[in-house]
């Protein structure tokens, strides 16, 4: 599949297992036209994952739209969770479902519906009507019939199989950004990190475990479980990134080695603040997308099996160095910047 470069231009809706599909998205809102908003995304399969023996499929899945006409956008990154070895169809159940609502509510809808400064509401219920109610029964529709029609329960079996996933994004316009995570990830705001964890719970055997938007398709009398909300102004919003938690360990990995390297990982800052990251390339008289943030994540993640050597050459041993993901780690940032094709309207 063609990787996907729309520098502003037309709307994108693309939810995607991002192992090897790289997009970037440039875009200017309608109300501050010398500023230009630069998204990408980069993703990789955690060493857990990587199993010589039993290797599995990513479990992540993400979305990223922009309207030029509204100035409205989504971005949302969901990470599959449970035992189920199909686990990542809830993560992309949840982003298509999720980019369906929004494309149908708001992504051409002026002020995004009742959402913008002055009607994007501060007061997460309303947030919760508008994107994440409808979205709860749009999964009983899509779950029911997957379920195994042997069981009693069919939605229970399909819940347990396909549905539970967690959920981090953001939503925007000229006005306003809305932060909010469903279950547990990682957000970036103006380079301050937040870890979003799940709940504490008394069973020892959920203490890591989210209250995924499934539980709610099961049981309507269980609240869904917002985790993080923030709503700030589009104006005060210089870098973002939003991610499953399988990003966090590289909050923390700045002088880390990247396995069999010799070489750091570096601080995360570097995905919003170097230019590389955000430049494509042309080979062959075709344009490439910008590939170096979904290079550096997959060297963080890979096992890197090395032969050691003495002075007489090869030895019979091998070096093992572990990766430093063991889940699986989905990102989407996004950086504004002074768009140096557009002249400068301020007077001075």
């Amino acid at each position: 599949m063609r990787p996907l470069i729309h520098p502003g231009g037309a709307s994108i809706r693309h939810p995607l297992l991002l192992d090897n599909y790289i997009v970037l998205i440039s875009f200017r809102l309608p109300e501050s036209p010398t500023m230009e908003w630069q998204l990408i995304s980069a993703a990789t399969i955690g060493s857990h994952h990587r199993d010589e023996l039993m290797p599995r499929n990513g479990q992540d899945a993400f979305f990223y739209s922009y309207d030029p006409e509204t100035g409205n956008g989504l971005a949302v990154v969901a990470d599959g969770c449970g035992s189920s070895e199909y686990s990542e169809v809830g993560a992309h159940l949840g982003v298509r479902l999720l980019a369906d609502i929004w494309d149908r509510t708001g992504r051409k809808t002026p002020g995004y519906h009742r959402f913008s400064w002055g009607h994007i509401s501060p007061r997460s219920d309303e947030f919760l009507a508008v994107l994440i109610s409808p979205l709860v029964e749009k999964l009983r529709v899509a779950l029911l019939p997957l379920g195994d029609i042997n069981t009693p329960d069919r939605l229970r079996d399909a819940v347990k199989h396909y549905g539970t996933f967690t959920l981090n994004g953001v939503v925007w316009n000229h006005d306003a950004m809305v932060f909010f995570c469903i279950g547990d990830g990682v957000t970036v705001i103006n380079g301050k990190a937040d870890v979003i964890e799940p709940p504490e719970r008394d069973d020892p055997e959920l203490t890591n475990a989210p209250q995924y938007l499934g539980y709610t398709v099961l049981d309507p009398t269980i609240p869904v479980d917002l985790r993080y909300y923030r709503v700030h102004s589009t104006a005060s919003i210089q870098s973002f990134v939003i991610a499953s938690d399988g990003f966090g360990p590289l909050l923390d990995a700045a002088d880390t080695l990247l396995p069999g390297q010799r070489r750091t990982f570096g601080a995360i800052s570097q995905f919003w603040t170097e230019d590389k990251y955000f430049q494509s390339a042309e080979r062959n008289g075709e344009e490439h997308p910008p590939v170096r943030a979904q290079l550096l994540l997959n060297l963080a993640a890979r096992v890197m099996k090395k032969t050691k050597r003495g002075p007489d050459g090869p030895l019979p041993d091998i070096e093992t160095f572990p990766g430093l993901l063991d889940d699986d780690a989905t990102f989407i940032v996004g950086r504004r910047r002074p768009d140096p094709t557009q002249p400068d309207t301020k007077e001075s």
